[in-house]
């Protein structure tokens, strides 16, 4: 009778456990000073010696070996004096996700990395989380690999992509890099977004895609 007990009371406590479980946890960066609520879990900053370094100087891109159309002086990287700020759309719909964070080019980076990826649907549901676990480059590079695979694995082959963004941001920081090309997972896309959206090289690019060509008539017409 006596375990009989025992096994219930554990059940109980078991299920008891089960309901107190909240899904809606967060993964915060250290880096982030605002951190607040009960489900909320701080992912501490690594030491420098647990961090897969890598050799920007080896393995970044040259200029020389991109494409002609790469080379372009329209994605040069932003100069100190920048002051470029792209109005906002007047779209019928909600704006490009790109204009959410035109303060941060790092930020308009990643995003388009993603939606070079995958659909505006699913990059907008991840991008909240993912910026509050991340909210720069250094701690993208810092944080572990795996916490940025929970964020975004609704979007599919989460730990190539989690690594991509790691070396994006480690080459963004320590790289010499002189056009945006140059970056891992930069691409004309990529590239166009960064020079309507961070530079203001609007008028010197010709985008391709679909909905960035849509902000791009649409500075155009107002411009």
């Amino acid at each position: 009778m006596k375990r009989k007990e025992d096994e219930n009371a554990s059940k109980n406590t078991i299920t008891d456990s089960r309901k107190m479980r909240t899904p809606d946890v967060k993964y915060v960066s250290a880096y982030f000073n605002t951190v607040g609520g009960n489900n909320v879990v701080v992912i501490p900053k690594r030491k420098s010696n647990e961090i897969e370094m890598i050799d920007t100087h080896n393995d970044m891109k040259s200029l020389n070996s991109l494409p002609s159309e790469l080379r372009s002086d329209a994605y040069r990287r932003k100069a100190d004096n920048n002051t470029w700020k792209p109005p906002k759309s007047l779209f019928r719909f909600e704006p490009l996700l790109q204009e959410y964070y035109v303060y941060d080019p790092w930020r308009v980076l990643v995003v388009s990395v993603l939606l070079n990826r995958t659909t505006g649907v699913q990059v907008r549901r991840v991008l909240s989380n993912l910026f509050y676990l991340c909210p720069n480059a250094k701690s993208c590079i810092e944080v572990e690999v795996g916490k940025i695979e929970q964020v975004i694995r609704t979007l599919g082959l989460q730990n190539n992509l989690a690594k991509a963004l790691q070396r994006l941001s480690h080459e963004y920081l320590y790289g010499s890099w002189t056009h945006v090309t140059q970056l891992h997972c930069v691409g004309k896309y990529v590239g166009d977004a960064y020079a309507i959206f961070c530079t203001g090289e609007w008028r010197n690019v010709t985008p391709t895609d679909e909905v960035l060509l849509s902000y791009w008539n649409f500075l155009s017409r107002i411009m």
